[in-house]
C-alpha cells in the first residue's frame, strides 16, 4: 500500500521500507533521508529526533525546540530559546502553522518562520514537500490534505463497508485521530484526555509487557514496581497482584543460568510467572471476552504488545476487555470499531489459552489473553457488529 518510487515532471523520490512497512530511507535528487526510530539523518549528519515537548534542532546547534500542540496532536507553535535567558520572546518563535479540516496549512501570513521542519507534524505525521508533493506520511497509506482523501486504498475497508476506501478519519477532524491510515479513533476513547496520542501510548504499553520478559531489566522494573505500585514504563497504577507479580519474576530468574541454558531457563521463568498471575486475577469461565476489528490471524499476530512466548511459541499479551459482571455491550464502550470479535472466558481455556485481568488507569476493562496461535484466536472470536456504534 505503500509506494516505493514517486515520479514527477521535477524527479523522483525513492523510499526503502523494511519487512513490516517501516520507512527507512527516502531518496530526493541524490539526497538521501535516512530513518532510525526517531532520529532521522541527511547523509551520515544527525538532522533530528524529537523529545516529548519539541524536537532538538541541528541547524541551530542543536538546540531544544519547544511545541504547543492543540487537541489533536497538530503542531501550532515552535519556539526556542535561542539567547539563553530563561525566557522566550515573539522574535524567538520559529514557526506558527493554522490548519485546514485535513491538515492543510494556510498560507498568505505568519511568513517569518525562521526554521521548519516536516517531521511529527499535523496529529504527528511527516510532511511530505518534495518535488512540489504537498502529502502526509501516516504509517499505512499517505493523504492529501488539500481534498481530506487518502491515496490508497483503506487496509481496512472489509470491516467500514459503509465508509468510502479513500476518506479521511471518517470526515470526522474534531472529535479524534486518525490511526496511521486505517482507521478514525475518537477522543471518548479510554486514551481521551492523555497527553500523547494513541500510538504512543500503546507503543508504551507494548515496551512495558517486552521489557517484563528482558532478563535482568524486567527483573530490576519488578523490583521498583513492588515497591512504588505503579508500572514504571506507562505510569499506570498497579494492583496487588501484579505488584507481587514484579517480586515472583525476580526470584525466578536468580536461577537462569548462563550460555546455551539461560534461553530456556528464563522462558521458564517466564512461564511460572504467567501462571502465578493466572492466580492471582483470575476470571471465571462464563465472563465475556471483547476485542474491537475483524480479529483476523494476522490482527492478532501484528498486535500492539503481542509477543510469543519463548517456551513454545503461544501467544501472549494479546489486549482485551474483560471483566466480572460486565455484559458486552458494557465491555464494547470505547471500542473504535464498527464490528467487535466476542468470546468467553472458558472457551479461551478450552483452547489451550488463558485470559487475565490487567485493569489500568485509563481502562478498568482491560485483561490480557494469551493463545496457542493467531489461527486459534481468530476462529475463537465471533464477529458483531459494536453494540455502540
Amino acid at each position: 500500500n505503500l509506494p516505493t518510487s514517486v515520479t514527477l515532471s521535477g524527479g523522483n523520490i525513492s523510499y526503502i521500507y523494511d519487512a513490516t512497512g517501516v520507512k527507512l530511507s527516502k531518496t530526493v535528487s541524490g539526497t538521501t533521508t535516512y530513518y532510525a526510530g526517531n532520529y532521522v539523518y541527511e547523509g551520515s549528519s544527525l538532522k533530528f529526533f524529537n523529545h516529548p515537548e519539541g524536537y532538538v534542532d541541528a541547524e541551530n546547534g542543536y538546540k531544544y525546540v519547544y511545541q504547543y500542540k492543540d487537541h489533536l496532536g497538530n503542531v501550532r507553535l515552535s519556539y526556542m530559546d535561542s539567547n539563553n535567558n530563561g525566557s522566550v520572546n515573539s522574535s524567538e518563535i520559529l514557526e506558527e502553522n493554522n490548519y485546514y479540516p485535513f491538515g492543510l496549512k494556510h498560507k498568505g501570513y505568519n511568513g517569518n518562520i525562521v526554521s521548519h521542519h516536516p517531521f511529527k507534524d499535523y496529529q504527528g505525521q511527516e510532511l511530505t514537500e518534495d518535488l512540489g508533493l504537498n502529502v502526509h506520511e501516516w504509517k499505512y497509506r499517505w493523504s492529501d490534505p488539500s481534498i481530506g482523501r487518502f491515496w490508497q486504498v483503506d487496509p481496512l475497508a472489509a470491516d467500514y463497508p459503509h465508509n468510502g476506501t479513500y476518506n479521511f478519519s471518517e470526515n470526522r477532524v474534531i472529535d479524534g485521530w486518525e490511526l496511521e491510515g486505517l482507521e478514525f479513533y475518537p477522543m471518548n476513547s479510554p486514551f481521551y484526555g492523555r497527553s500523547t496520542l494513541p500510538s504512543e501510548e500503546q507503543s508504551k504499553e507494548a515496551l512495558s509487557i517486552s521489557t517484563d520478559f528482558t532478563p535482568v531489566v524486567g527483573d530490576v522494573k519488578g523490583v521498583i514496581e513492588a515497591f512504588t505500585g505503579s508500572d514504571l514504563i506507562t505510569g499506570d497504577d498497579l494492583s496487588m497482584g501484579g505488584r507481587l507479580l514484579g517480586l515472583v519474576f525476580m526470584s525466578e530468574l536468580r536461577g537462569v543460568g548462563k550460555g546455551a541454558d539461560a534461553i530456556s531457563d528464563t522462558a521458564k521463568a517466564v512461564d511460572k510467572a504467567s501462571e502465578i498471575g493466572k492466580d492471582v486475577s483470575k476470571l471465571s469461565d462464563d465472563v465475556p471476552v471483547v476485542r474491537g476489528g475483524s480479529n483476523t490471524p494476522d490482527r492478532f499476530d501484528g498486535g500492539s504488545g503481542v509477543f510469543s512466548r519463548l517456551s513454545d511459541k503461544s501467544l501472549d499479551g494479546i489486549s482485551v476487555n474483560s471483566k466480572a459482571n460486565k455484559s458486552i455491550d458494557a465491555l464494547s464502550v470505547g471500542i473504535p470499531h464498527n464490528k467487535i470479535g466476542v468470546t468467553t472466558v472458558g472457551d479461551v481455556r478450552k483452547a489451550g489459552g488463558d485470559v487475565i485481568s490487567s485493569p489500568t488507569k485509563n481502562n478498568p476493562n482491560h485483561a490480557t489473553m494469551s493463545i496457542p496461535n493467531s489461527k486459534v484466536a481468530s476462529e475463537l472470536m465471533e464477529i458483531i457488529k459494536n453494540p455502540n456504534k
